[in-house]
């Protein structure tokens, strides 16, 4: 599965550990059509919002070939579920991008995918780590970025008195990009972004969000539509790059021939280059 080894991105910096949490929130309509989609489709949370990642960073790197990190429980009895501590193991998972595919055959590529790996999940990752040579091959470890779901009920009472679950960001970030998805009972499906300062900006994340959200939406409407046909800006985003950015129209004198406009340059700036293939240049 990870032979031969696909091309680590960039990894973080292990001596940089600052952090910064940004959350945002689902809006009740979008979260409403994303339920609706996933029960009709038998899908989960987790599969699709994989499958969302995976898409951006095809979208907006070109990675066809991808390793991210999934964070599992590792309580897989009730005995287990009983015990005080830390059984969570973190799982790498890999995807090979088909940009033919439909969104809806993509989806259940991944969710295939993720469950063979969860029948592996109890394979530690450092005996992994060291079979493979991950350290050989330059590389601290195999993966930059995790996507982690929470889906519970929150206790709202202890002893008859009201409570409210807030977890604390430490502000120490171990991975370049942590994704945690927290599909709480109850509330707006809350969307948490743990990144490294020193590899994200606040503005690279918050477009990070608004381009997933873009790619959502066409998800979960056109799931019929090709990976290569997914895009990443709005409509308006579109236009404004696409057309505005590239228009060439000038205006020119209309009582004057191009020639006679050629001949103007040549006076007023004879050293500038008026053609130019390479490293040639030819100036006016």
């Amino acid at each position: 599965l990870f032979t031969p080894f696909p091309e680590l991105p960039s990894l973080s910096d292990l001596q940089n550990l600052q952090g910064k949490r940004k959350t945002f929130y689902i809006k009740a309509g979008l979260q409403k059509k994303l339920d609706a989609y996933l029960d009709s489709r038998r899908l989960s949370y987790h599969t699709f919002f994989t499958c969302l990642y995976l898409l951006y960073e095809y979208k907006k790197f070109g990675r066809e070939d991808v390793i991210i990190g999934i964070p599992l429980l590792g309580r897989s009895g009730s005995r287990e579920r009983q015990v005080v501590g830390t059984f969570t193991n973190t799982m790498p998972y890999r995807y090979g991008i088909d940009k033919y595919q439909t969104v809806y055959e993509m989806l259940a590529a991944v969710s295939s995918g993720l469950k063979q790996s969860f029948a592996n999940q109890k394979y530690p990752y450092n005996i992994l780590y060291e079979e493979l040579a991950v350290r050989a091959k330059g590389a601290e470890r195999m993966y930059d970025t995790c996507i982690n779901y929470y889906n519970t009920v929150l206790p709202k009472a202890l002893d008859g008195c009201p409570i409210e679950n807030t977890e604390f960001y430490n502000s120490e970030q171990e991975y370049a990009l942590q994704l945690i998805i927290r599909h709480w009972q109850g509330r707006a499906l809350q969307l948490d972004f743990d990144y490294q300062i020193s590899r994200y900006s606040d503005s690279q994340i918050k477009d990070l969000y608004r381009q997933m959200t873009v790619l959502l939406e066409q998800m979960v409407s056109s799931d019929f539509k090709k990976v290569r046909e997914l895009v990443l800006l709005e409509e308006e985003e579109q236009k404004h790059v696409l057309y505005e950015y590239n228009s060439t129209q000038q205006e020119y004198p209309r009582d004057k021939t191009w020639l006679a406009l050629f001949e103007e340059n040549t006076k007023n700036y004879p050293r500038r280059p008026a053609v130019s293939k390479g490293s040639q240049v030819l100036t006016y």
